[in-house]
């Protein structure tokens, strides 16, 4: 039975609260229904009185006939009141299903003289109630109506109803029966929820994925549960990191499993401290690509400067192949096939990410491909998934191609003429395809509105200009523009100048720079930039770009809930905070749902922690080992996990004694159950069940730089003696 969202909810025992909004773009208008629908703020899960909800609208009075009654939503602060139809006849019909069938509606009908006094506060309340004739000129005076989904005449409908503000003590997220409360129309039966017996239990993160992909369209076209599975998950990775934190840091080394178990029961000052490290969990944060952002840099400094800076865009209403896809997985909908492009998409969520992460990873494929490379061999790589202002991904890419030229080093000429061997914006040399011109002028022409006209300011005057550069110079044969005034050019926000400029035509000034062949395969916007330079300026300046931080509270949410005493109530406090202040939209929740990548690398970097043994971070063992030595051996130290730096490197084999730390970091792994074998790299460890094995393609080791005039650099000096 199809349920629109007032009679969902009117059939609901709880109601999970959330602020869904309508994710617009920044240019361009789309209709309501074709926008990607995005959660602003956490979820609050609320009880609803059903019989009082039964009551109010006369379902007992119902006949055969269909009943259509108008219901207004709750006014929003900009005034709105979202208004549907609500069919009686349905919603009596769903409610008897589901107290005959389901187990959690069995007690739903409470009589009033079984209710002792002290359980009557903690009842739910009603969740709508009537409204007579001149309250309803009062809403129609005072608030703007808009259709939710009917676009019937109200004249159908015989009264007004109005939803009210929930009130009541929340559920918690972890209690068992929620989902089968929350969501009747995916659980009719309340079997199949997460805490239901099997024969086999499964992770949360593998039943969550299971709902995404399940053969039954329900799961996937809800959104209210894929945010509801979303912000289960989000309290579930902060939890885990707090149980990280307390594994690891400074303050863990010589002491014994009794002094640790006493100082998590004690809640620990030094352990406490180290909750702000919290933010490191949470994707988006400014810890959170902080970590990326010395990885990337890491790679600068060994790799040096990348070739390309390349984007991808995502244009999935104009992928016929994804929208036929979505037709036929969500047959189930009527009038599926006169659905509009945006429509399926909002509809679907899920599949849309699933087609954009396959698509991406077969462009990866072929731009690493070794045979005929769009953009020359790829020796390596680092990209990054963003979301754009409508909820849309798009994929920011630095790649490192081999015996590339590059600026400083090589000629202009022999710069430029790389350049113009895979990049062009010329819409004539595309007039013999008709299919690629096409896609260039559809994807790749810029046209200026409010979202890129910015004022600049020059000799005290000002003057509109498009914030991307367009429109750019006509030039009849390419140049390179002086690097390091471009570069402090664009630092200082003005009218942005790129570090060359390729030959346009007069046609070609509002057409951004492409490549032919990967225009023609991604069919969607795409971006090209040069950016390799002997000096590693413009790839510092790409590098702080390509891992920028999305807006966040975080810091100032901290300093609110620093006064917290206990570790239980600053993550309780620190998460709704943080909750509180996001907007994800339903692509970004359905690609965190199925731990699909936010980003990537080619290398393999190792953190290394170095310093005096006593500055070290280290990890602890598993708790169930530490519990056991504190009952067995109460003053045995050995409660951390053996590593590189502290006892494989210390204890190799005698054939690896002339290789410094840096080396074996670099080139070697510890596997443990191998035996060795010295033909093929594998040497043993001594007192270590376990071969240090070597690497075909070496990790990259990144770790503090420490100053001269600090304390540090002497312990790095002390160490560095040590391992020489």
């Amino acid at each position: 039975m199809d349920l629109n969202t007032y009679e969902t909810i009117l059939i609901q025992c709880v109601h999970p609260f959330q602020a869904i909004v309508r994710m617009e773009p920044k240019t361009g208008k789309l209709n309501p229904s074709d926008l990607q629908r995005g959660l602003k703020g956490r979820v609050v899960y609320l009880p609803l009185d059903l019989k009082k909800n039964m009551e109010t609208i006369g379902v007992e009075n119902v006949e055969e006939e269909p009943l259509v009654i108008l219901v207004n939503g709750v006014p929003t602060k900009s005034k709105k009141i979202w208004q549907d139809l609500v069919d009686v006849r349905k919603v009596k019909k769903a409610t008897l299903y589901l107290v005959q069938n389901n187990k959690y509606y069995k007690d739903v009908y409470v009589e009033e003289e079984d209710v002792s006094e002290e359980e009557e506060s903690d009842l739910s309340i009603g969740q709508i109630e009537k409204v007579d004739v001149s309250r309803s000129e009062e809403i129609y005076e005072h608030y703007s109506v808009h259709p939710l989904h009917s676009k019937e005449a109200i004249g159908n409908a015989i009264e007004l109803f109005q939803m009210k503000k929930a009130k009541g003590n929340p559920i918690s997220v972890w209690e068992e029966s929620l989902e089968g409360r929350c969501f009747p129309q995916l659980f009719p039966t309340g079997e199949g929820t997460r805490y239901d017996d099997r024969p086999m239990q499964i992770p949360a993160s593998e039943y969550r994925t299971t709902r995404l992909y399940a053969e039954d369209p329900r799961f996937r076209q809800c959104i209210p549960y894929l945010f509801h599975l979303l912000f289960e998950s989000d309290l579930s990775g902060l939890s885990y990191a707090v149980n990280h934190i307390l594994k690891s840091g400074v303050h863990l080394h010589n002491i014994s499993a009794k002094e640790f178990m006493d100082k998590v029961q004690q809640k620990d000052s030094v352990l406490d401290s180290h909750l702000i490290n919290l933010m490191v969990c949470q994707r988006g944060t400014n810890e959170y690509w902080y970590r990326r952002h010395g990885d990337l840099k890491c790679m600068l400094r060994n790799l040096g400067a990348p070739t390309w800076f390349l984007t991808l865009s995502c244009a999935e209403y104009a992928w016929e192949d994804l929208l036929e896809f979505l037709q036929e997985a969500n047959a189930n909908i009527e009038n599926i096939n006169y659905k509009t492009p945006g429509e399926l998409c909002s509809l679907d969520p899920v599949n849309v990410c699933r087609y954009f992460n396959h698509r991406f990873e077969a462009m990866m494929s072929f731009l690493t491909n070794k045979k005929n490379p769009p953009l020359g061999e790829v020796l390596d790589f680092f990209w990054r998934k963003e979301y754009q202002a409508r909820g849309a991904p798009h994929i920011h890419m630095l790649l490192w191609i081999k015996d590339a030229p590059k600026f400083g080093r090589d000629s202009d000429e022999t710069v430029l003429s790389f350049i113009e061997q895979y990049a062009t914006c010329d819409i004539s040399n595309s007039t013999t395809d008709k299919d690629l011109r096409g896609k260039v002028l559809r994807f790749q022409s810029h046209r200026c509105g409010k979202y890129c006209r910015r004022k600049f300011k020059s000799k005290s005057k000002f003057y509109t200009k498009c914030r991307f550069g367009f429109a750019r110079p006509v030039l009849s044969k390419g140049r390179v523009n002086n690097l390091m005034s471009s570069l402090r050019h664009n630092i200082r926000r003005r009218s942005p100048k790129n570090t060359y400029n390729l030959r346009r035509g007069e046609e070609s000034k509002y057409i951004n720079d492409y490549n032919p062949v990967i225009l023609s395969m991604w069919n969607a916007n795409m971006d090209i930039q040069y950016v390799a330079d002997n000096s590693i300026a413009v790839a510092r300046y790409v590098t702080s770009y390509i891992t920028k931080s999305e807006k966040t509270e975080l810091k100032e949410m901290w300093e609110d809930i620093s006064h917290e005493k206990s570790l239980s109530k600053k993550l309780y406090t620190y998460s709704l905070k943080m909750l509180s202040h996001r907007e994800i939209g339903a692509y970004e929740c359905c690609d965190r749902l199925s731990s699909a990548s936010l980003y990537a690398k080619s290398r393999t970097i190792l953190w290394v922690s170095l310093g005096l043994a006593e500055t070290r971070n280290r990890v602890l063992k598993p708790v169930q080992e530490i519990e056991y030595l504190a009952q067995k051996e109460p003053n045995s130290t050995d409660i951390l996990k053996t590593n590189m730096l502290d006892t494989y490197y210390p204890n190799r084999s005698t054939l690896l004694e002339n290789i410094c730390l840096y080396e074996i970091l670099q080139n070697y792994t510890f596997k443990r159950n191998v035996t060795e074998n010295i033909d093929k790299g594998v040497y043993a460890v001594i007192g270590q069940e376990g071969c240090l094995v070597k690497q075909r393609k070496g990790h990259l080791i990144n770790h503090r730089k420490r100053s001269c005039e600090t304390p540090d650099k002497r312990e790095m000096s002390g160490v560095k003696t040590v391992i020489s």
